[in-house]
């Protein structure tokens, strides 16, 4: 159930920053958030590793308003990789994820290693980074809200 609601977390991020409208501006920051649309979209077809690759570009790339916000956030979904990495599952093979197929042989250490790691998902310090680089993308960048996931 934790697993469940953290990794929520991570999809309605996802889903609010693939809701990518147009951007007025044009700058560097707003045309990486577009370029990272497909990734964010697909979140459960296993393209984490993308997903995590543009939370590093897009973290580079921020403006100074929200890049702590982009580092705070890049920092969490890093470290949920690399324990995602040294467990040798994905994303889709946690409990609690809707195909639940946790391969044979997965060390369950490991496994709690990345229970630990996804639950910074529900952190105060990640859902208020979230909601500033959801609040600025809407303003800056034309990204609109999705109230769905």
């Amino acid at each position: 159930m934790r697993m469940r609601i953290a990794m929520a977390g991570v999809v309605a991020l996802a889903g609010t920053l693939a809701a990518c409208g147009s951007s007025s501006d044009g700058d560097d920051y707003c045309r990486q958030l577009k370029t990272s649309v497909s990734a964010f979209a697909n979140l459960d077809s296993g393209n984490f590793p993308d997903v995590v690759r543009a939370y590093h570009r897009l973290a580079e790339a921020a403006p100074d308003e929200v890049k702590a916000d982009w580092q705070t956030l890049d920092t969490t979904m890093t470290a949920l990789d690399k324990a995602l990495r040294a467990a040798d599952i994905t994303l889709g093979e946690l409990p609690g994820t809707p195909t639940q197929t946790m391969p044979a042989g997965v060390d369950p250490a490991k496994v709690r290693d990345v229970t630990a790691a996804a639950s910074k998902l529900r952190s105060p310090a990640f859902t208020k980074a979230a909601t500033a680089v959801q609040e600025h993308g809407e303003k800056v960048c034309g990204v609109t809200t999705s109230e769905t996931s």
